[in-house]
């Protein structure tokens, strides 16, 4: 719910899924967030924190370069508590020189990002009335990564010729039986 107070049209955001929100992006102060946003955002890290403990509200403006900073749609702000989802850390092996919960936020957006897309292509496998292949491959930190691409794509292409994503080549062409193969992976 928004109302206007002079100009400005104000976000009744819901301060606890704001600061949920910064946590998650990756942002472990306000003023990590500050540095991040353009100038012309017009927000200081004293005004975060009043909008995350309540004590004030963003403009509308404000809330959106937020959105878009945190890599979230602005509706999520308006929601009664944050939302609950699985943690990184169990969604991905240990990554040389990133300490758990601190991760940046570029990488905790690709992670998002890829968990949402493997999430999607589960869904699929799902309504197609499939079950998603094996994927039983080991990988040896000393493998050089030449050969472990060459093994990788040879994992995929026998994935393409499984008989069970016939009706996926049809549907969506065989890219998208590749593409769908490699996410639910």
């Amino acid at each position: 719910m928004t109302w206007i107070a002079g100009k400005s049209i104000l976000a009744q955001v819901t301060p606890a899924v704001l600061h949920w929100a910064r946590i998650d992006a990756g942002h472990a102060t306000s003023e990590a967030v500050i540095r991040r946003l353009p100038k012309r955002a017009r927000i200081s890290a004293d005004q975060l924190r009043a909008w995350e403990t309540g004590v004030s509200v963003p403009r509308m403006t404000q809330a959106k370069a937020l959105a878009k900073l945190y890599h979230r749609p602005l509706t999520v702000f308006f929601l009664p508590v944050p939302l609950d989802y699985t943690i990184f850390e169990t969604e991905y092996r240990r990554l040389s020189g990133v300490k758990l919960s601190q991760e940046s936020p570029e990488l905790r957006i690709a992670l998002r990002g890829l968990m949402q897309r493997r999430k999607d292509a589960l869904r699929l496998f799902g309504e197609l009335e499939e079950t998603p292949p094996p994927f039983d491959l080991t990988i040896h930190l000393d493998e050089q990564q030449a050969d472990l691409a060459k093994r990788i794509r040879l994992c995929s292409e026998s994935s393409r010729n499984d008989s069970k994503l016939g009706r996926i080549n049809t549907l969506h062409g065989q890219d998208g039986a590749t593409r769908l193969k490699r996410l639910a992976c």
